[in-house]
């Protein structure tokens, strides 16, 4: 693979095209098309089924280096290519035939799992996938914060197939929904504070029919794959995350070298200073955080080290909040007015609450890593 085409693809899709999709409130289309164009939306997939095959690794430093330049528009080459991931490992024949069209964005997939009571609670879900007399299944329940629900062109839909047993895990499945906007469904959108390019709704199945041969992995068993899929995504967010605080960083060293106020470059103060070099150091250390945990990906030790993903995810959407803030303030009134630094400051607010909140990733890191006593104990 050509090795330095994250950067001839960002000289087109930069800092100016990021303002300009999020100012105007639209679907980065163009930029969506020019990866699909290429094939970039396949990296994870194997070469059997048209794929790059690359390791995560190398995904992840694609994704450190697209954020620094497009910023949080990285999201959907994270999400397609783990989307592309899930039919390449999972799909039945008839979800892997139809992987060429998702490589190629002509296709978009997204995730529908959170609901508005059960939260970040996924096990908790109460969307209902009722098996028929055909032995097809009938989809029955309300999603919240769909991510470009109503512009999917395939629509994954975790849904309860078996009440819970002991183990609140059994019982999920994934279910493919390829028909776009099916009838029986209904969408709202959802208005919100950043995140400007990325539409959210609340999606509502009344009914809808799916074939069984549109299921991910096994039915009652989704979760067994689901958790490792969210592993790499904590770990895929992260990378964008530190590249979102980087583009911050880089505007604001650039501004403080060349700003003077009272006769001197304001750079040359350490109130200036110490800010932007403590985001520095910490969203290096995020980084190698994250590369860490690439390497336990791609080497098959994630699933024993899952505190990995969820810490480099806590310090990463940490690390670029400092940044971001560092910069804004670094450039004043400038950095407040229209412009990246305050979309990045909105888009990076939204990620210290999901996809995993703050507090959930430590809770889980004290529970399951440090065994402190949970809170029904």
């Amino acid at each position: 693979m050509e090795k330095d085409w994250v950067s001839k693809f960002t000289s087109k899709y930069d800092e100016i095209y990021y303002d300009h999709v999020s100012e105007k409130n639209e679907f980065p289309e163009d930029f969506f098309s020019a990866l699909g164009a290429d094939n970039r939306f396949g990296l994870l997939v194997s070469n059997k089924n048209g794929g790059s095959e690359i390791s995560f690794s190398e995904f992840v430093q694609n994704i450190l280096d697209m954020s620094r330049r497009a910023g949080t528009l990285t999201y959907y080459f994270v999400a397609q290519n783990l989307s592309a991931k899930l039919f390449d490992d999972h799909g039945t024949e008839k979800l892997r035939s139809l992987l060429p069209e998702v490589m190629a964005g002509k296709a978009k997939v997204n995730l529908a799992l959170t609901e508005e009571q059960s939260g970040a609670d996924a096990l908790s879900i109460n969307t209902e996938a009722v098996q028929t007399g055909d032995g097809n299944y009938s989809i029955t329940g309300d999603k919240y914060c769909v991510t470009n629900g109503k512009g999917a062109d395939y629509l994954m839909v975790a849904a309860r197939t078996s009440p819970p047993s002991d183990k609140k895990s059994h019982g999920l499945t994934t279910f493919v929904i390829t028909e776009k906007q099916p009838a029986k469904t209904s969408f709202v959108s959802l208005g919100k504070m950043g995140l400007n390019f990325l539409p959210l709704y609340s999606v509502s199945f009344n009914g809808v029919k799916v074939s069984r041969d549109a299921v991910l992995g096994e039915i009652d068993r989704a979760w067994s794959f689901l958790s490792r899929t969210f592993a790499a995504d904590r770990l895929a967010l992260g990378a964008m995350f530190v590249g979102m605080g980087r583009m911050a960083l880089d505007r604001a060293a650039e501004y403080a070298r060349e700003r003077e106020v009272f006769g001197r470059k304001i750079g040359s103060n350490q109130g200036i200073q110490f800010p932007l070099a403590r985001a520095f150091i910490e969203l290096s250390a995020s980084e190698a955080y994250i590369l860490r945990g690439s390497e336990m990906m791609d080497n098959g030790e994630i699933d024993r080290n899952r505190d990995i993903p969820m810490g480099a995810y806590y310090h990463s959407v940490n690390a670029a909040s400092m940044a971001i803030d560092a910069a804004l303030q670094t450039l004043g009134a400038s950095g407040y007015l229209s412009g990246f630094v305050e979309k990045l400051y909105r888009d990076i607010r939204y990620y210290r609450m999901g996809p995993i909140s703050e507090q959930l990733a430590l809770v889980s890191i004290a529970e399951r890593t440090l065994n402190m006593p949970g809170a029904k104990e």
